[in-house]
């Protein structure tokens, strides 16, 4: 999602066997016009951020001008308050029982995807086993008036700790063994974890089959549940066989990431249909680590809860993106859109943990005789005359998958033999993808003929 209407975004999802962290309940199947604020679960005195109103809707593509959306919380009296927590809000207004935010813009992609976020804050004097609703309306010409009702509740708090970070190597194909650790940082036992799977497109359980686990449609751990009391101070174990997914590139980087949640919050985190369905095989077992020390529960510290394990994958897996142009046609005067897309033809997906890394980006120089119409995307900056670099969207660009980029440009002249380029780039510090497997696609022509 972004803040502007001209420039690239996703054309084509097309994730290959991937696994991403889950989203909060209910938002996972797309409907027309519709909206969705997840259900939450709070210690007296907690935190959580980031909590993202879901917006589904019909189409590729909807752009959002001029909306605004209302937190209700007046019916969770002494649960919960609500306070903007995202500098993409235009303004956000605390009134009695209230959060009103306005967004003048935004771009929303793939049939769901997400607004500006707010934070929910449980009182510290919160009493546990309260509950309240949070009412959501928004209100946009390109959606109408649309409303949804979340739950949220105070439980006794807990403090989970995940263990640390890991480190790894397999090549592309190649296993490994993830260890995987908890331990209880609280003042009371805790009764029953979660522990939920995340991470990079092509790092995802070994074909396990485990009877306290949730798989998806592919086969690939969702989550598994754990009924153990955990004392105290006390950490507990865990080895999960890992797999390198075939689609990974090689050399480079994969990540798989462990959150663990209390049952409560996972109700809250996992969508019924996105839960799974349960293994057939021996359940995974918790171990107490030995000498290591230190009714609804919920972590009143989230931010320990994931562990991390950073996988260098090796080999030689690369991957071919192919770019193509467009031609427009228009009378001098007159202002023309010229696309351009780029898809990776595989066989690796383009993906990165680097959030100062854009996967692959392309320069675009406009064809003699036009001008560019209005400001380019914020993922587009002008190098030169009339070249901008456009950086891609995603942290993912799997294989199948494409980019789009639109420029509003004025035909100011007809130049025969004028033709604009787009090239991909492949010697920018700030892109992950810098050897391209068939350099005989990487650049098309971008054309403006008179009508």
């Amino acid at each position: 999602m972004r803040k502007t209407a001209i420039g690239c975004g996703v054309a084509v999802l097309a994730l290959f066997g991937g696994l991403t962290a889950a989203g909060p309940a209910g938002a996972a199947a797309a409907a027309a016009n519709e909206i969705y604020l997840g259900d939450a679960t709070l210690a007296p005195g907690a935190t959580s951020d980031a909590n993202a109103l879901y917006v589904n809707f019909d189409s590729d593509f909807l752009f959002v001008q001029n909306a605004t959306v209302t937190y209700d919380y007046s019916k969770a009296a002494g649960v919960v308050g609500i306070t903007s927590d995202d500098e993409d809000w235009d303004s956000c207004t605390a009134g009695t029982g209230k959060l009103n935010c306005k967004l003048s813009e935004w771009e929303l992609y793939d049939g769901s995807d997400v607004l500006p976020t707010v934070a929910l804050n449980a009182p510290a004097n919160a009493k546990v086993g309260a509950s309240g609703t949070v009412t959501v309306t928004m209100t946009d010409a390109a959606t109408g008036t649309l409303t949804t009702a979340s739950r949220v509740r105070v439980a006794e708090a807990v403090d989970l700790v995940a263990g640390a970070a890991q480190k790894a190597t397999a090549a592309v194909n190649g296993t490994f063994d993830q260890k995987v650790s908890v331990r209880n940082g609280g003042k009371k036992a805790v009764t029953g974890v979660v522990a939920v799977f995340g991470g990079t497109n092509n790092v995802v359980d070994d074909e396990t089959d485990y009877a306290n686990c949730n798989y998806d449609a592919d086969g690939v751990a969702v989550s598994c549940a754990f009924d153990d009391t955990l004392a105290v101070g006390r950490t507990y174990t865990a080895t999960i066989p890992m797999l390198v997914g075939a689609a990974a590139m090689a050399p480079g980087r994969q990540r798989s990431e462990i959150t663990w949640m209390t049952p409560a919050e996972a109700e809250d985190a996992i969508d019924e249909d996105d839960a799974g369905e349960p293994g057939e095989g021996d359940p995974l077992v918790l171990t107490e680590a030995k000498g290591v020390r230190a009714g609804e529960q919920a972590d009143a510290n989230p931010d320990n809860n994931t562990s991390v394990t950073d996988v260098t994958v090796t080999g030689k897996n690369g991957a071919d993106v192919a770019v193509a142009g467009s031609t427009a046609t228009g009378k001098v005067g007159s202002t023309v859109e010229l696309e351009l897309t780029y898809t990776n033809n595989g066989p690796a997906d383009l993906e990165t943990t680097d959030e100062n890394l854009a996967v692959t980006a392309v320069d675009v120089t406009l064809p003699q005789g036009t001008s560019i119409v209005g400001d380019p995307d914020q993922g587009c900056e002008l190098l030169e005359g009339s070249t901008y670099r456009c950086y891609a969207f995603g942290a993912l660009l799997a294989v199948g998958e494409s980019e789009w980029c639109a420029f509003q440009v004025r035909v100011d002249r007809i130049v025969p033999n004028g033709a604009g380029r787009v090239s991909l780039v492949t010697d920018d510090e700030f892109v992950l993808h810098k050897s391209d497997t068939n350099a005989a696609n990487n650049s098309a022509q971008l054309v403006v003929k008179g009508s």
